[in-house]
C-alpha cells in the first residue's frame, strides 16, 4: 500500500537515488498500489540500472521475488565440493 511520507530517510535516499554501491548487497522490493506511481517509479529505477530493486503491485509478488533472490544467492554462495 502506498502511504503518505513526511520525509525520506538517508538510507532510502541512497538506495533509490542511484548512488553507486549503495545497495550492492541488498535486494529491495517496493509494494505500491497506485498503477500511475508504480509506472513512474519503475521508469526511474530502470534509469538507475539497479537490478536489485523492483516495484510490485502486491506484497505476495514482492515476497515471492525476494524469496527467489535469496535462494539464488544461497546457491551461489555454496562452495564447490
Amino acid at each position: 500500500m502506498t502511504a503518505p511520507m513526511e520525509r525520506l530517510e538517508p538510507g532510502a535516499h541512497a538506495a533509490f537515488g542511484g548512488q553507486p554501491g549503495a545497495t550492492a548487497t541488498v535486494w529491495v522490493a517496493v509494494v505500491v498500489n497506485s498503477l500511475i506511481l508504480r509506472v513512474a517509479v519503475n521508469f526511474i529505477m530502470r534509469m538507475n540500472r539497479n537490478p536489485r530493486q523492483r516495484m510490485f503491485g502486491t506484497e505476495e509478488e514482492a515476497t515471492r521475488w525476494l524469496d527467489e533472490r535469496t535462494r539464488e544467492n544461497a546457491a551461489k554462495a555454496k562452495p564447490a565440493p
